[in-house]
């Protein structure tokens, strides 16, 4: 709950702060508590379970994703970058800079979503999005988070290009 019978938040938010210390106990409603170990973030309305516990279960597959798209998002940045500059006034380099605003102009989920649909689905050239532990099957794991490596990426590498690319353009000057 965000307030309390009284209805102060700040009152919410100091039980709830000291709850990430000493843990506390949590009302449904007038018959229903729950005891919540330290650190408490709360307990999730969708599985009735504590939110660390299900942080902890989720921090796996949010590394792994974090960890691929930033590899992608960095090498991509830094090539398309270096490229741009190298080729500065050509039609390569404007190519390459109108390409990133025009990705960098596209919501990031539209075009996962696109990509879902269009790349599992309908064509089936990547296998489906889905997360299988690292130690369990490797091939699985990196088969199942291709496609939102690459979103994520692709999409977040077109600044880098930019930014690469004007970096090099100064260098270059010098």
């Amino acid at each position: 709950r965000i307030f309390l019978a009284d209805g102060r938040v700040l009152t919410a938010y100091g039980e709830w702060a000291k709850g990430l210390f000493t843990g506390r106990t949590i009302s449904y409603s007038a018959e229903e508590e729950y005891e919540c170990s330290a650190p408490c973030l709360g307990i999730s309305y969708a599985s009735s379970r504590e939110v660390t516990d299900e942080l902890a279960e989720k921090y796996p597959a949010t590394l792994s994703l974090a960890l691929g798209g930033s590899l992608i998002y960095l090498v991509t940045g830094v090539f398309t970058g270096v490229l741009a500059a190298r080729w500065r006034g050509t039609v390569a380099d404007r190519a390459l800079v109108t390409s990133t605003l025009v990705v960098s102009a596209i919501p990031y989920y539209v075009i996962a979503l696109m990509g879902w649909i269009f790349l599992t689905q309908k064509y089936t050239i990547f296998p489906d999005t889905t997360y299988n532990p690292f130690f369990d099957n490797p091939v699985a794991w990196a088969g199942g988070l291709l496609l939102p490596w690459l979103v994520l990426g692709l999409t977040n590498a077109t600044a880098y290009s930019r930014f690469s690319r004007g970096q090099m353009v100064e260098t270059l000057g010098e």
